[in-house]
């Protein structure tokens, strides 16, 4: 296939609506749970705007930048939130500090007799700094670590697309009572999510394992080969060349650790006969096999997963674990 012409490079701020490009509201005086709620809700918003890109890899990257957009002004949000929180609670402590110092002062002042030693004790402790200036100063060395590793974390979210990925697909998983299950992140991701998802759903005879799982794809793909191959880059020529590569790419998806994509969750779809659901950050919901009966089998699509890119997780209810 001709490879496609791509536009002038966009600004990712022009893909999200203005209001929920910039915080608009006093977040230091919104508790947590309603933070939490107007930040879901705003996702879904994103996710529903993104729909209108349209498919393919640059609606996928304009969606991820858009949502990237989003996100870190949520983690903005989080830690004023935070931060305000905190102040509250160092306010009502030190009112706390105070009331405890007057306290003690009244219990010295009516201490009058002493013996000697005690006076001179009393006056070791009085060159000692107060409970209340040690608590103060600990309060204080506390909050300076705090906000240092504050710091270190939102400068990760600042560059990391795989943290902004990451929320975005929790809180889209969660809306729907599910969450991530991790599987080896290696060429096999995709198999083994898959086998994972046979084993916890039923497998109705399929083989359970990642061999039998590339072997059944691989063979999908051989027999149905006018369906999938002109999906593959550089293979669906007439000529020689392209008739060898095709047949090397799926001798690599039978008995290599290739990784598997699109192509290869569809034709794997067909091949056990079980629609597939695939759950990202950023896209709606892909329902592949939609033809066949019996409970999806779910997995979860990272864009920025690894230092290698994509990546397959599957996906589990809340209650399974």
């Amino acid at each position: 296939m001709a490879p496609k012409r791509r536009g002038a490079r966009r600004d990712a701020a022009d893909d999200v609506p203005v209001d929920l490009l910039h915080t608009t509201r006093d977040c230091a005086r919104e508790s947590v749970d309603e933070m939490e709620m107007r930040h879901s809700a705003e996702l879904e918003r994103m996710r529903a705007h993104c729909a209108s890109f349209g498919s393919g890899k640059d609606a996928r990257e304009r969606a991820l930048l858009a949502n990237a957009l989003v996100s870190e002004r949520h983690a903005r949000e989080r830690e004023l939130c935070s931060r305000s929180k905190q102040s509250r609670d160092d306010t009502s402590a030190e009112d706390d500090d105070d009331g405890r110092d007057e306290s003690d002062e009244e219990d010295e002042k009516k201490t009058k007799w002493k013996s000697l030693d005690e006076m001179m004790g009393d006056e070791r402790r009085e060159a000692k700094p107060s409970r209340a200036a040690r608590r103060r100063a600990k309060r204080d060395d506390d909050e300076r670590a705090r906000a240092n590793r504050i710091a270190s974390d939102m400068a990760q979210l600042g560059v990391s697309e795989k943290d902004l990925e990451t929320n975005a697909l929790n809180a889209r998983l969660r809306e729907f009572g599910m969450r991530v299950k991790e599987v080896r992140a290696d060429g096999h991701c995709l198999y083994r999510a898959l086998a994972d998802q046979l084993e916890r759903r039923g497998g109705d005879g399929v083989a359970l394992d990642v061999d039998g799982l590339r072997m059944a794809c691989a063979r999908t793909m051989r027999e149905d080969e006018e369906r999938y191959r002109p999906f593959v880059e550089d293979c669906d020529g007439d000529d020689d060349e392209a008739d060898a590569r095709w047949a090397r790419y799926v001798s690599d998806v039978e008995s290599t650790a290739a990784w598997g994509g699109q192509v290869e969750l569809m034709a794997l779809a067909k091949a056990i006969e079980r629609p597939i659901e695939v759950f990202s950050a950023t896209m709606p919901t892909v329902r592949m096999g939609e033809e066949f009966a019996g409970a999806a089998l779910r997995v979860a699509y990272h864009r920025h997963a690894y230092g290698l890119g994509e990546h397959y997780n599957s996906v589990e209810d809340v209650e399974e674990r």
